[in-house]
């Protein structure tokens, strides 16, 4: 009875063992499910019919839910010798696609705090400028994702 006892007992400890070091190495997100918290710092160049741009500042991403999803821009905007304070988060509705690590983001709405100066038409046409975005989203490591366009990168979020 005592070897019974003892081979169960060391049978659960294997099995805990293992369930552990599956949810340390496998895939944070394997399933249509998002789940993300994590900031990126931003220095981000780009061109506008204006002339060129620059955001400097950080941007945080956060799910709220199974489908929403938001992104939290807090920094600063300069363009052509002007500059403008950057406080916002636009929310997005989101699906993601586990075997090609894409997000699909559908824009919902937006919320600014009084600090922020630039109008809500020039950074939409600046940093969303549509209303469907698709990222590409790729584990670094366990606490780095690689946040990218279709072709281009954009910045490395760290999870907190």
């Amino acid at each position: 009875m005592k070897k019974r006892l003892t081979v169960a007992i060391l049978m659960l400890v294997v099995l805990a063992l293992a369930l552990i070091a599956a949810k340390r190495w496998w895939p944070r997100h394997t399933s249509s499910q998002w789940n993300e918290h994590c900031t990126a710092e931003m220095q981000m160049q780009f061109d506008t019919p204006a002339g060129k741009a620059g955001m400097n500042g950080d941007i945080t991403i956060t799910t709220l839910d199974n489908t929403t999803i938001s992104f939290y821009f807090n920094g600063l905007i300069t363009q052509n010798e002007q500059s403008w304070a950057v406080n916002r988060t636009h929310m997005f509705t989101y699906r993601y696609f586990a075997d090609n690590q894409t997000l699909e983001l559908r824009h919902r709405s937006m919320s600014k705090s009084l600090s922020d100066t630039i109008p809500d038409e020039q950074f939409y046409k600046m940093m969303i400028r549509s209303d469907v975005l698709i990222l590409r989203v790729k584990p670094l490591s366990d606490h780095a994702m690689l946040y990218s366009g279709l072709s281009t990168p954009l910045y490395i979020c760290m999870r907190r």
